[in-house]
């Protein structure tokens, strides 16, 4: 059984293998497509976890793309995978709650505390055939160049307010040439224009900073 296996006490960057190297691999934030030659080495194939729900959010920063979307529950699935991103037979899934103030790595944390009885679970259903073809959904682009915000006052500050969340663990969203990691609501009007200061689509004055 898995929990008998793995220390999930440690559970960031894993690539495990199972009994000789032959029998299961599982996969958590490896950015490789394996080859079909490299699946069909174990005899239960490559189980990768993926912090999001398949197939609504394929792609590299699924975590990043809910929390742009203002999702409230964001997803965590294990799959067996295919030579194709984030495809494959999905094997079980479930959710973390967002917090309004949640970035990224407070995403994470939920989802390690949630990753061993999701493999368990796994491996029951897997065990029982009880899996599901994952179709092609929704494939979200890499953010790994960041967001760039051309104009603020074109977006509501909750669309701002998440795209800052998204980009807060990392080098923030530009604006005008600079990098901003923090944004904030303001009352007093007559403070637009001024630095780092915006009316937002929904008339919001927005402050962001560091």
């Amino acid at each position: 059984m898995l929990q008998n296996k793995i220390d999930f006490s440690n559970f960031r960057k894993i690539v495990y293998q199972r009994q000789g190297f032959s029998e299961l691999a599982i996969t958590y934030g490896y950015n490789k497509i394996f080859s079909n030659r490299i699946i069909k080495k174990y005899k239960m194939g490559i189980w990768n976890i993926h912090p999001g729900y398949l197939p609504s959010y394929r792609g590299r920063h699924p975590i990043s793309w809910a929390l742009i979307n203002n999702e409230k529950r964001i997803g965590i699935s294990v799959h067996k995978i295919n030579n194709k991103i984030d495809r494959g037979h999905l094997l079980a899934n479930t959710c973390v709650l967002r917090n309004k103030n949640d970035n990224e790595n407070d995403i994470k944390d939920k989802m390690f505390k949630k990753m061993k009885h999701l493999l368990i679970q796994a491996e029951k259903n897997y065990l029982k055939n009880k899996i599901k073809k994952i179709s092609r959904g929704t494939y979200y682009k890499s953010l790994h160049k960041g967001i760039k915000v051309k104009n603020p006052s074109s977006f509501k500050f909750q669309q701002l307010f998440n795209m800052t969340k998204s980009q807060e663990i990392y080098s923030g969203i530009k604006i005008k040439n600079r990098y901003y990691k923090k944004i904030k609501m303001l009352k007093n009007k007559s403070l637009i224009n001024k630095n780092h200061i915006f009316l937002t689509k929904d008339n919001k004055v927005v402050k962001f900073f560091n």
